[in-house]
């Protein structure tokens, strides 16, 4: 067994050699060709300066050919080591153990483990899925605010063009009467996901005849956002992770839940959560403003206030939408007037 592997290692040398030899004679030769071709274009161009150069003088100590073949050595020796000391820096911050380590890590991290949806990168990563948490931050903000009176949502809509008829421009969706959601990212795929919980609280109704749980509505979304990349008959599974995230506000049994999923599928509870463009800031904004004594008046003032800060355009009823969810008027989005009438006293 020690002998064969010995032999192997033998072999794998024995190839290596021979392709830094075959490289480093490919550049040797490449670059003999492209001086002499260099050379063999000066002189068509204007023999009499090329032969006149080619002869020391009193005036040039060195013929101009042989300050050329000068410069090309000293070139291509700071050429050599200079590639070679790059390398090995690389080398060493890679962290690499030999060479197939060396060469997996730098050409198929970003090359080939983010081609397939349910390929792990030596790191443990799922490259893909992170691609689409990327896209979310390319989405319109929302911000989510739970209180013990209720839930409020306040969406960024994008008018893109003074054509857009606004009110066409949905952020916020009813799921049922007592679950409503805000999206950001690929409207596209926030329809599918939002059908899927529809019809979820739909056949509960139908089954058991009682409003379906938050997190259980909230639970079957995130079901069909980890079927990625399966296969499957029906042919409903993506090939891609879906590129949205959604935030779920809902009542259950009078006490207000906002739950928070995003691509990985990933699903969980927050007081405040703001996804989208300007989820960082708004994220730190909304950790230092949230108490549990927030009322919900004063929790739709405080999310206008922290969607006005990382917001590009000027904050107005025509580019922002609000929806509160109390136990007592369930689902109800601000009318245009109400909405300008709370950014006026911001």
């Amino acid at each position: 067994m020690t002998d064969t592997s010995s032999q192997l290692t033998e072999e794998q040398r024995k190839f290596r050699f021979k392709a830094a030899a075959f490289l480093f004679g490919v550049a040797g030769i490449s670059a003999v060709a492209g001086f002499g071709r260099t050379l063999a274009a000066v002189k068509k161009t204007d023999p009499n300066s090329f032969n006149k150069g080619m002869v020391g003088s009193i005036e040039l100590a060195e013929t101009g050919s042989n300050l050329a073949m000068r410069a090309l050595g000293w070139g291509t020796l700071f050429a050599f080591i200079g590639t070679g000391s790059l390398a090995l820096a690389i080398w060493k911050l890679s962290g690499a153990k030999d060479l197939n380590d060396f060469r997996m890590k730098l050409f198929l991290t970003r090359s080939e483990y983010d081609r397939g949806v349910n390929t792990y990168s030596p790191e443990g990563r799922l490259l893909q899925v992170e691609y689409a948490i990327e896209a979310i931050k390319l989405g319109s903000t929302a911000i989510g605010i739970s209180t013990n009176e209720g839930i409020v949502l306040v969406v960024e809509k994008r008018i893109t063009s003074p054509l857009m008829e606004p009110s066409k421009v949905e952020k916020i969706f009813e799921v049922d009467r007592h679950i409503g959601c805000a999206t950001s990212g690929l409207m596209a795929d926030s329809r599918t996901l939002l059908e899927r919980a529809r019809v979820e609280a739909q056949n509960h109704w139908f089954v058991y005849n009682e409003p379906m749980y938050v997190e259980s509505c909230a639970r079957s979304v995130s079901n069909l956002a980890i079927q990625f990349g399966d296969s499957d008959d029906s042919g409903s599974a993506m090939s891609r992770p879906f590129g949205v995230a959604i935030l779920f506000a809902g009542i259950d049994n009078g006490v207000p839940h906002l739950y928070h999923m995003d691509p990985s599928g990933t699903l969980l509870r927050y007081n405040a959560k703001a996804i989208g463009s300007g989820s960082e800031g708004a994220q730190q904004n909304l950790e230092e403003l949230f108490s549990p004594t927030l009322t919900l008046k004063e929790a739709v003032v405080k999310a206008l206030e922290t969607l006005k800060q990382v917001m590009e355009e000027k904050l107005s009823s025509t580019n922002v939408e609000v929806m509160t969810m109390t136990p007592k008027d369930l689902f109800y989005m601000y009318t245009k007037e109400e909405v300008e009438a709370v950014i006026a006293d911001l």
